[in-house]
C-alpha cells in the first residue's frame, strides 16, 4: 500500500513487535468509546428489565470503523487505488483471467491501539479484491483476500489493461461499540431463541417507542453519516448473520437448532464489512454490503485462505 507508506515491505524489528504487542494487549481507554458505553447503558437501563439490561451490555463488542481520513488523522488503509502486491505475485484474476479490482487494503500495524474484539495481526497488510462493476458474471465467486505477512517485499502495482480501478480514498480509524443484530448466534445462546430476544430486548417499549428504535437513533448519531466500513465486531448484516452463513457453507446445511451447527457457528467471527460508498463510486446494488468472516483459529494462525465471503442486499 505505497499510497499510504505503510511500510509492509520491510521487516518489523523485534523490539517494535514487543511494544506493539503490549499496546494491543493493553485495553485502550478511549474516551469517546467509554462515553458511548455509558450512553448505551443508560438506554438499556431505561428500556430493559435490570437483569436483561446487564445481559445486553455483556454482549457489546468493540469494532474498528473505517472512515475518510483528514489531514491530521493517521492513515490506516485505503479504498480503491493501486495496491502494493508481493514481488513476483501476479495480479489477482478469476474466470477467463479477468483482472480483479482492489476494493480495500489495510495495514495492521496502523490498527494497533484500537479496541477490537478479534485477534488481528500486529503487522503486515490485507488486501481485498473483487470483480469490477462492469463484470457480466456473478461477482461473489471472484472475491479474493490476500494477506501480506510482515517482511514481505512488495511494490506498488499498476492494474493491467482493462481493470476497473475505484478512485482512491485514504482511510482513518476509530473504535465503535456494536451489538448483535437480528439473528446472531450469541442471541440464541443468551436468550434461548430469537423470539425470546425479540420479546425481552428489541421489542421492549418505553414512551411508545421500542428499544430497537432507541438503538437505531443512537447509531445514527455515532455513525456520523459515514458508510459502514468496519473491522470486527458484529456485522451490520442486511439479511442473515454472516457467522451463520459461514457455518452453513462449511457444513452444507442451516440447521440452526442443531448442536453441530451451533458449535461450527461459534468458531466463526466477522472480519470485515464494506458498504456502498459514493465517494469512490462503490455500489453493490440495493444498498448491499460486502462481508468477510473467518474462523477464529485461522485468524490466530494468520491463515486467511479459508475466509468466507458474500454480498447481502435488500
Amino acid at each position: 500500500m505505497c499510497d499510504l507508506d505503510l511500510g509492509v515491505g520491510h521487516a518489523v524489528p523485534q523490539r517494535l513487535l514487543v511494544v506493539v504487542l503490549w499496546m494491543r494487549l493493553a485495553w485502550r481507554k478511549d474516551v469517546a468509546v467509554t462515553g458511548r458505553r455509558g450512553e448505551l447503558e443508560q438506554l438499556a437501563r431505561r428500556w430493559l428489565a435490570p437483569g436483561i439490561a446487564d445481559r445486553f451490555m455483556a454482549l457489546l463488542r468493540p469494532a474498528i470503523r473505517l472512515c475518510a481520513s483528514g489531514p491530521d488523522d493517521q492513515r490506516v488503509g485505503q479504498l480503491g487505488g493501486e495496491p502494493a502486491l508481493p514481488d513476483g505475485m501476479p495480479w489477482p484474476t478469476w474466470a477467463d483471467d479477468e483482472p480483479l479490482s482492489l476494493v480495500l487494503a489495510i495495514g495492521f500495524d496502523r490498527l494497533v491501539g484500537y479496541e477490537v474484539d478479534i485477534d488481528l495481526p500486529l503487522a503486515g497488510s490485507l488486501l481485498f479484491f473483487r470483480p469490477g462493476p462492469e463484470s457480466a458474471r456473478d461477482p461473489d465467486p471472484g472475491a479474493r483476500l490476500i494477506y501480506v505477512p510482515p517482511g514481505t517485499a512488495v511494490s506498488r502495482r499498476r492494474p493491467p489493461s482493462g481493470t476497473y480501478v475505484y478512485p482512491l480514498k485514504r482511510l482513518a480509524a476509530r473504535t465503535v461499540l456494536t451489538w448483535p443484530h437480528g439473528c446472531e448466534p450469541v442471541l440464541m445462546a443468551q436468550f434461548g431463541s430469537f423470539a425470546q430476544a425479540d420479546q425481552l430486548v428489541w421489542g421492549q417499549q418505553c414512551d411508545g417507542q421500542s428499544f430497537q428504535d432507541a438503538l437505531w437513533r443512537h447509531r445514527v448519531v455515532v455513525d456520523r453519516g459515514e458508510p459502514d466500513h468496519q473491522i470486527g465486531g458484529y456485522a451490520c448484516t442486511v439479511q442473515n448473520s454472516i457467522v451463520y452463513q459461514a457455518a452453513g457453507a462449511a457444513l452444507g446445511h442451516y440447521n440452526y437448532q442443531g448442536a453441530a451447527f451451533a458449535a461450527e457457528a461459534a468458531m466463526w467471527t466477522a472480519l470485515l464489512q464494506v458498504s456502498e460508498d459514493t465517494d469512490v463510486d462503490m455500489g453493490w446494488g440495493d444498498g448491499a454490503l460486502l462481508y468477510w468472516a473467518v474462523r477464529t483459529t485461522d485468524l490466530s494462525a494468520r491463515n486467511f485462505s479459508r475466509a468466507y465471503y458474500e454480498t447481502q442486499g435488500h
